[in-house]
Parts: structure tokens; C-alpha cells; sequence
């Protein structure tokens, strides 16, 4: 008799904005972890490739160092994954817009 598994992991592509930051970093670890495919944009402005250099040697994962403000490096990544994590904000520009709108 085979052995058929309930659930079938299948395998996704997943995009992270704000990837090489503590969080995003952490979420492209469990994901290469998994055997998905990892692919990282950050412009470093908050994180640091430190965070993710330990997943570069990894064939599954690869990384971009821009903005999310290039639409065009954008549009391309994101038609290349299954799902996206937007983890990007600068804790300056998300103060600047909480006094600017008085919240």
C-alpha cells in the first residue's frame, strides 16, 4: 500500500519588500527553510545585507538592492512570485506622515 501525504507542500515564489530588515530577513529564512523560492528588494535604507548574506549561497534565493519606488523593478519581481510580503516603511517618512495628517 503507498503512503499518500494529506498535504502536498508545493513549492511557491515569494517576493519580500524590506527583506534584508529584521523581520523580512527572518520571513525569507523560513520561507528557504521550506524550499520555496526567496527573492529580496530592499534599498538598505533601514535594513542591512548582513541580515541576509547567509541566504545568498542558497540557489532558490536571490536579492535586488532598490527602491519600491521603481515601478518598473517592481512590476517585473512581482510577475515573477506567487505571493508577496510588503515590509518596507521608513520609521522616519511613517512619523512625517502621522504629524503631517495630525493623527
Amino acid at each position: 500500500m503507498e503512503c499518500v501525504p494529506l498535504v502536498e507542500i508545493h513549492q511557491i515564489r515569494v517576493l519580500i519588500t524590506g527583506g534584508a530588515g529584521f523581520i523580512g530577513s527572518h520571513l525569507a529564512d523560513a520561507y528557504i527553510e521550506r524550499g520555496d523560492e526567496v527573492h529580496v528588494l530592499d534599498d538598505l535604507s533601514t535594513g542591512s545585507i548582513d541580515n541576509i548574506r547567509h541566504l545568498r549561497k542558497h540557489q532558490r534565493f536571490g536579492y535586488t538592492i532598490d527602491s519600491v519606488d521603481h515601478q518598473a523593478v517592481v512590476a517585473e519581481l512581482v510577475d515573477q512570485c506567487d505571493v508577496v510580503f510588503h515590509h518596507t516603511i521608513c520609521p522616519s517618512d511613517f512619523y512625517r506622515s502621522i504629524i503631517s495628517n495630525n493623527m
